[in-house]
C-alpha cells in the first residue's frame, strides 16, 4: 500500500522550515520552498530549481506540491468563470470566480461530489 504524500501548498514558513530540517536540509530551504509555492505558483517540486537534485527528490519521496489545476473551465459574458478541480479520491470540486469592478469574490464548493 502506497503511504500518501503530504501537500507543500498550504504550509507557512515555520513549518515548511520544519519539513526541511526533517529531510536533513538547511532551515534556509523552507525558505527557498515557499518562494517557490507562494511567489513562483511552481505545479512541480522539480521546478525548484535552486534546490538541488538530491534535495527535490528527498521531498518528492514524502510530499506533493498539493494544488491540482483545474480540468474545466466556463466562461461566461459577464467575465464569471466557472472551475472544474479533481481530487486525490477521484471525484471534483468547483469554485466560480466573479469579478465585480474593482474586486472579485471567489466561491469554493463545501461539497465534494462525483462529476
Amino acid at each position: 500500500m502506497e503511504v500518501a504524500k503530504k501537500p507543500l501548498m498550504g504550509m507557512n514558513l515555520l513549518e515548511l522550515k520544519t519539513v526541511a530540517k526533517e529531510l536533513g536540509m538547511p532551515a534556509f530551504t523552507g525558505g527557498q520552498m515557499a518562494k517557490w509555492l507562494y511567489t513562483q505558483h511552481v505545479t512541480s517540486i522539480d521546478d525548484m530549481t535552486n534546490l538541488s537534485k538530491a534535495n527535490r527528490e528527498k521531498l518528492k519521496a514524502a510530499y506533493t506540491i498539493g494544488c491540482k489545476k483545474h480540468i474545466d473551465a466556463q466562461y461566461s459574458k459577464d467575465g464569471t468563470i466557472k472551475y472544474l478541480f479533481p481530487t486525490d479520491d477521484g471525484k471534483f470540486v468547483e469554485s466560480v470566480y466573479i469579478p465585480d469592478d474593482d474586486r472579485a469574490t471567489l466561491c469554493v464548493s463545501s461539497q465534494v461530489a462525483a462529476k
